[in-house]
Parts: C-alpha cells; structure tokens; sequence
C-alpha cells in the first residue's frame, strides 16, 4: 500500500469511507493538475479547500537558491546604496 493509499485509509477511519481519494501526478505538469481537479469536482460534486503542498528540498539548493535570490539581492542594493549616496542628487 502506497503512502497516499494510507493516508485515504487513516481520513476514511476517521471522517467515513469515501470521504477521501488518492491520485498519483506529476504537479509539475499542468495536464495532470487539470485531470486531478476534474477528478475531485467529479467525485465530489465539489470543491471545497485546496492544500497546495508540493516541493523538494536539498541543503545544496537550499543554499544557492538563498545566495541568489536574497543575499545577492541584498549586497547589490547595498553597493548601489552607497555609490548613490556619494551623488548628491540621488534619491535612496
């Protein structure tokens, strides 16, 4: 039984068989995002709260994709700042 299977088994248990379903995609793809929420307005007749949790993590990425997109950010803004602040008619 697949982690997912479980997880539609541990919900049935507790709020009642058919309450729940599991469906494998790739959320990467937005065919298969397109063909799941087909599926749950189809068995549902509904749609009610949506917890869009997806996403991979790796220490290695982690750390570029923090060096990118803040620190870089930020020692840019700084060097900028402090070559602005020498011209008197710069605003910051």
């Amino acid at each position: 039984m697949s982690n997912g299977q479980n997880a539609v088994a541990t919900l049935e248990n507790e709020f009642g068989k058919g309450r729940a379903i599991f469906v494998a995609c790739d959320v990467t793809k937005a065919d298969d995002f397109k063909k799941i929420f087909k599926k749950i307005v189809d068995t549902f007749k509904g749609l009610d709260i949506v917890i869009n949790n997806a996403g991979i993590f790796d220490d290695n990425y982690w750390e570029k994709t923090v060096d990118l997109n803040v620190k870089a950010v930020i020692r840019g803004s700084m060097l900028a700042f402090d070559y602005m602040r020498s011209i008197k008619a710069a605003r910051v």
